[in-house]
Order: C-alpha cells, then sequence, then structure tokens
C-alpha cells in the first residue's frame, strides 16, 4: 500500500477519531454507539498507516510525494 494521507491529513483523522469515538462510547444507546465507534474506528486506521481506501479509490493523494 503507498501512502496516500498527508501529515495534517493524519493528524486531523486522528483527532476527529479520538474525539467521535469517545463521544460515542458515552452514548447509551447501542444502536448510536456502535455506527459511531466504527466510523471512529476507521479514522484511526487511516491515520496509522497513512492510507485512505477512498482516496485509492479516486486517485487523490494529500501525501507529499518528495517525503516517502
Amino acid at each position: 500500500m503507498k501512502c496516500n494521507v498527508g501529515t495534517v491529513d493524519r493528524v486531523t483523522r486522528a483527532l476527529v477519531g479520538i474525539i467521535v469515538g469517545s463521544g460515542g462510547l458515552m452514548l447509551e444507546a447501542p444502536i448510536f454507539r456502535w455506527p459511531i465507534v466504527s466510523v471512529a474506528a476507521v479514522l484511526l486506521f487511516t491515520a496509522a498507516f497513512a492510507w485512505c481506501p477512498m482516496y485509492y479509490a479516486t486517485g487523490w493523494s494529500t501525501h507529499s510525494k518528495t517525503t516517502q
């Protein structure tokens, strides 16, 4: 997998994933909790591995080509 998520994008995804995941875990209704936590998990996964399947499918990249 070639990196397609840049540094600013990774930090943003990680912060949003932590905030959304924390908020989702505080919900009492599991029907709302697990979809929100799943979105947070995807954000954290893409931040950790610097690879986004949606970017890959569309050909986008926020990763700088000079710092691979």
